[in-house]
């Protein structure tokens, strides 16, 4: 399958949180998703490099991430875990 690039402007809350501490949560998404992504924090960009499906699954899980709790309530699973049951289907 062909390569491309989507090119998404994003707000400084957006490129904080696609960093994480020290570049963690965008190694993630490139890690479950297949896609490269570079962030230019600069001109707040975000390039996400892959296939169409790589592409989509970087977005979704972006997001699903962004909409996660950033800590686990008591006695349940970590907030992550959710993650890779949904990407899991």
């Amino acid at each position: 399958m062909p390569e491309d690039v989507d090119t998404l402007k994003i707000s400084n809350d957006d490129a904080a949180f696609i960093l994480g501490k020290n570049g963690k949560t965008k190694e993630k998404i490139a890690r479950v998703s297949g896609a490269d992504l570079e962030l230019f924090e600069h001109s707040l960009t975000l390039e996400i490099r892959g296939t169409e499906l790589e592409r989509r699954r970087a977005k979704k899980c972006g997001c699903t991430l962004r909409t996660l709790p950033t800590r686990a309530p008591p006695r349940t699973a970590h907030p992550s875990a959710a993650v890779w049951r949904l990407l899991a289907r």
